[in-house]
């Protein structure tokens, strides 16, 4: 699994290694069987992920496709460069328009409203997304938001947007192992045994 990066060489960690697997699962991009002689990993809808241009062509011993006209191909070349640029212009106000989408998700909760999009919070959208699925990050949004308002639960610490995606996000992702971990009635009776503030009251 190791790799270069600037003449650097890199061997990722079993943890990075479990993370992305994780996350192509979540995607639907490869399926994992664990087998006697190992771990079997099968890569979904294989042919999405090809080139379309895949096909053997013959050249001359000029370089030039013999199936093809020097201009047609000059043509099919520029064709293919523009259809790229659309493409990724397109990819990238997509990938904006999610990061707009979470945003408003999270100031419609009105827990601290922010009054812009700062390239601070940007950047962490954009890690998360990288982990979590855009529907993963709203339902744990949706969760914090519900069990700081909710007096049945002792954690009413109003984080940022930023501070919740770095420290929070992964405590609420399941409504009901929040709910058991966060009760008033739970928290009493750890503070009777322990004598401790939890850490965000410390």
């Amino acid at each position: 699994m190791k790799y270069t990066d600037n003449n650097k060489i890199i061997i990722p960690s079993l943890g990075t290694i479990k993370r992305t697997v994780d996350k192509l699962v979540r995607k639907e991009m490869i399926t994992i069987l664990e087998t006697p002689l190992g771990t079997l990993f099968t890569i979904t809808n294989y042919d999405k992920y090809q080139s379309k241009g895949t096909e053997i062509k013959q050249f001359d011993e000029r370089g030039i496709n013999e199936n093809e006209e020097l201009g047609t191909g000059l043509g099919t070349g520029l064709g293919t460069a523009t259809e790229q640029q659309r493409n990724n212009t397109k990819k990238d106000k997509n990938e904006k328009n999610l990061y707009i989408d979470l945003f408003d998700h999270w100031n419609n909760e009105k827990i601290i409203v922010h009054r812009s999009l700062t390239q601070d919070i940007e950047r962490k959208i954009i890690n998360k997304l990288k982990v979590y699925k855009s529907e993963e990050i709203k339902t744990a949004i949706s969760n914090y938001s519900y069990i700081i308002k909710n007096k049945e639960f002792y954690f009413d610490h109003p984080w940022t947007l930023k501070d919740f995606l770095s420290r929070g996000l992964d405590n609420f992702l399941d409504l009901e192992i929040a709910k058991t971990k966060y009760r008033a009635k739970t928290f009493n009776n750890n503070f009777t045994q322990n004598n401790n503030k939890p850490e965000y009251l410390q």
